[in-house]
């Protein structure tokens, strides 16, 4: 008995061998052949906005010696000092840019491969659309703030100012895009959110006032 199960035992460790021996010798002979792929890369997420301006290099000394003036609310000086160097831009901005001059010249800044004679950024052109209404022209705060926007739609804070601007020139309409496109951009200060208040208050967009000088108050 104990040699007739010896002998199945034999038998079964045999066939193992044999079955194992099989499977190696078909893994051998085995190919995978995987499909034809193409490689997608996933959609490119939009470029991120450009917010902030920068001034040229070419316009760094003027900048800087321009916030001494503005810096102190020496506002006329400021505009007669930029007019050693800037005068036709001044002249368009006070002109209101009839024929688009300046917003053809109006470039975005920063470190620029090629910059040509006349161009000026949009961070200057901001700086100085500041200046305008600080002395409350208005024509020529709101040609610079345009001009500034040609390159740079997004530029937030030009859209903060316009939008104030245009709220002390009773443009209500014209305040609410710019005001609001501010806030969409990510911009969330006392200040415009107190603007948006006023202008919801003057538009009878009760509900909205009320929210907005909330923001204001947190």
């Amino acid at each position: 008995m104990n040699g007739l199960l010896m002998k199945r035992i034999v038998q079964f460790c045999l066939f193992l061998l044999l079955c194992c021996h099989s499977i190696n010798a078909a893994d051998m002979d085995l190919q995978i052949q995987l499909p034809d792929m193409k490689m997608m890369l996933p959609p490119v997420s939009p470029p991120q906005l450009q917010k902030e301006g920068m001034p040229l290099v070419a316009e760094n000394e003027t900048v800087n010696r321009y916030f001494e003036y503005i810096g102190k609310g020496a506002y006329e000086e400021a505009l007669a000092f930029l007019m050693e160097t800037e005068a036709s831009a001044l002249e368009l901005m006070e002109s209101g840019d009839p024929d688009g001059q300046l917003r053809q010249r109006a470039v975005v800044g920063g470190i620029m491969p090629t910059t040509r004679k006349g161009q000026i950024s949009a961070y200057l052109l901001y700086l100085i659309g500041h200046t305008y209404f600080s002395l409350e022209k208005h024509q020529a705060a709101e040609t610079a703030f345009l001009a500034a926007l040609t390159p740079m739609p997004d530029f937030i804070r030009v859209h903060e100012s316009l939008g104030l601007l245009y709220l002390r020139m009773e443009r209500y309409k014209e305040a609410q895009r710019h005001l609001s496109h501010a806030a969409g951009l990510g911009l969330h200060t006392a200040q415009l959110f107190g603007a948006l208040g006023y202008l919801n208050y003057q538009t009878e967009n009760f509900w909205g006032a009320a929210n907005a000088f909330q923001e204001a108050l947190m």
